[in-house]
């Protein structure tokens, strides 16, 4: 098990050809998808000798690249925002 940016990540080998991946923000917020065991392989490769302590933590990372989080601007931001592309001409 690992923690990643406040996710934490679970595997578990399924049937012949895949591993299951469970990834948890909290004990009853479970998501999980299915790997192929090829593609797992793949990975565990290519992080071999990395930062990357395993593949869950890889995938995570990714998917957090991938689909960032929203920022969130206070009003005082927000209202600087508007302002600047006011003058700008938005």
């Amino acid at each position: 098990m690992f923690i990643s940016r406040g996710l934490k990540s679970y595997i578990s080998q399924g049937c012949d050809t895949t591993f299951q991946v469970m990834f948890m923000a909290s004990e009853s917020d479970k998501v999980s998808i299915q790997l192929p065991r090829s593609l797992y392989q793949k990975i565990e490769e290519k992080i071999a000798g990395t930062s990357f302590s395993s593949v869950e933590e890889y995938v995570v990372t990714k998917l957090e690249n991938e689909f960032p989080a929203e920022p969130v601007y206070s009003k005082e931001e927000e209202e600087m925002i508007r302002e600047r592309l006011r003058r700008l001409g938005y």
